[in-house]
């Protein structure tokens, strides 16, 4: 619903500012109330094919991560080696 009123909007401040009037008052409020309109159409056809999680989560997808690998540790970051330790104090450590 967003994206079209916004464009509805861009485009009826567009008609409007450069002169103000009450014929070019009307026609950008019709412009926006058209945005409006095709974006519930749209909201609402959504919602019945697909379901509004699925639109969602692919609006929201980050395509640059799916099937990358784990982040990997920086050279700052102090993770714990286990085997490391082990060779530090002697020990094994425990299986649980």
């Amino acid at each position: 619903v967003a994206s079209p009123l916004l464009i509805g909007v861009l485009i009826g401040a567009a008609v409007y500012l450069p002169d103000p009037s009450p014929t070019r008052l009307v026609i950008g409020v019709s412009i926006v109330v058209l945005g409006l309109v095709i974006g519930i159409l749209w909201a609402t056809r959504i919602w019945r094919t697909k379901g509004t999680i699925w639109f969602v989560s692919r609006i929201s997808a980050t395509p640059d991560l799916d099937g990358s690998e784990p982040p990997q540790a920086s050279a700052g970051s102090h993770a714990v080696d286990p085997a490391a330790s082990t060779a530090k104090s002697g020990k094994v450590p425990s299986e649980t």
